[in-house]
């Protein structure tokens, strides 16, 4: 069975999303529920992208290249494996 997009986030970033879940409620709630309710990395927004690496701390995707857009292996693990 296919994980979820939050299943195959990276451990720190759901670490920070978790740090952040007081501060910042009803965002890192709504970044779970997306995360959540999607299978498949190029169904997320760039928006949604954004949000991820906003509110978990990690660098954000501006010095990111073409490819870490396209597949985005910068926050996820094992997308690609079946």
């Amino acid at each position: 069975m296919r994980k979820t997009l939050y299943e195959c986030l990276k451990p720190e970033l759901k670490e920070g999303l978790e740090k952040n879940r007081e501060k910042y409620s009803s965002s890192v709630r709504n970044i779970i529920l997306t995360l959540e309710s999607n299978y498949i990395y190029s169904d997320l927004k760039i928006s949604e992208v954004n949000s991820i690496s906003c509110f978990s701390d990690v660098d954000t995707p501006t010095g990111w290249n073409s490819y870490d857009w396209r597949y985005g292996e910068k926050l996820f693990d094992g997308l690609y494996n079946d």
